[in-house]
């Protein structure tokens, strides 16, 4: 028999125990659940991603089996297993990968001010300098007014991902 436009690659280590669900989303990613602790040597409870080069943990996964996999159309994913906790929150045999976004504010000030005669890094000598010279600048310097602050603050929206309960326990 000939197989024809077959590619088969490891997924490095590969997990420690059963694969009882896989699935992959629209962007190519991988998701495994079953009964593992360890993918690819990265701790991750019952459930894991392969992005095509490595293998990440999903939150803190769950406390027991994962069975079933399915990803809705808002692109989270549903878990179903024997489980009690998902990411470490009370979650009864069902649970859902969700991505958030949560701004993050950030701040900048600036304090300017305009000063007289303007400071200059270089000086144009009158004579010949000798090693014993030393530089000297004539003149007093001015404020011309007075300093101004502006601030302004932004929030970046910055996402996350975690497991959150379908049915409360």
């Amino acid at each position: 028999m000939a197989v024809i436009g077959v590619v088969c690659c490891s997924l490095a280590a590969g997990v420690n125990d059963k694969v009882r669900a896989l699935g992959v989303d629209d962007l190519g990613v991988l998701y495994v659940a079953g009964g593992f602790t360890e993918a690819g040597g990265v701790v991750a409870n019952r459930v894991a991603s392969w992005d095509g080069s490595e293998w990440q943990a999903m939150g803190a996964g769950m406390d027991e089996g994962v069975e079933a996999l399915i990803q809705v159309r808002s692109g989270d994913l549903l878990a179903g297993g024997w489980f009690f906790t998902a990411g470490g929150k009370p979650s009864t045999y069902i649970a859902q990968w969700t991505q958030m976004a949560l701004p993050t504010p950030t701040a900048t000030a600036t304090l300017t001010a305009t000063w007289s005669p303007t400071p200059t890094q270089t000086q144009t000598p009158s004579h010949t300098p000798t090693e014993t010279d030393t530089p000297t600048a004539t003149g007093t310097p001015t404020l011309l007014s007075e300093p101004t602050a502006t601030a302004t603050a932004t929030a970046t929206m910055v996402h996350y991902t975690t497991w959150l309960p379908l049915i409360e326990s």
